[in-house]
């Protein structure tokens, strides 16, 4: 498993050692072991703890979180250094006449 998918209104998600563990009303609805989990989606009134919180940004997994119609409302990324250092040399760009000058044609031209 690579991506969790969790829309189930009420349901909540706690960390027990490197799993989580999805609950809904008292019910256990499945164990997810960390290092199996690239990436969390949350669709609507979904419970993260701290410690489920704490675990999946420290491993890296990207969580997602969306309303309950499937609009973006907002990620959490956890420490990603290919993440930082391609930032870096974004910022780095911004200052670089010719660069800029070239995206600015390439954006006017794509229109």
């Amino acid at each position: 498993m690579s991506t969790l998918y969790v829309t189930e209104p009420g349901t909540t998600i706690t960390c027990h050692g490197d799993r989580l563990q999805v609950c809904h009303e008292g019910e256990v609805l499945r164990w997810v072991a960390i290092t199996r989990l690239k990436q969390l989606v949350l669709a609507g009134n979904i419970g993260l703890t701290a410690g489920a919180r704490s675990l999946v940004l420290r491993n890296g997994v990207d969580t997602i979180f969306l309303n309950t119609a499937g609009a973006y409302r907002g990620r959490l990324i956890g420490p990603n250094p290919a993440f930082a250092e391609l930032r870096w040399r974004q910022y780095q760009q911004l200052h670089d006449p010719a660069f800029t000058l070239a995206i600015a044609r390439e954006i006017v031209r794509g229109k």
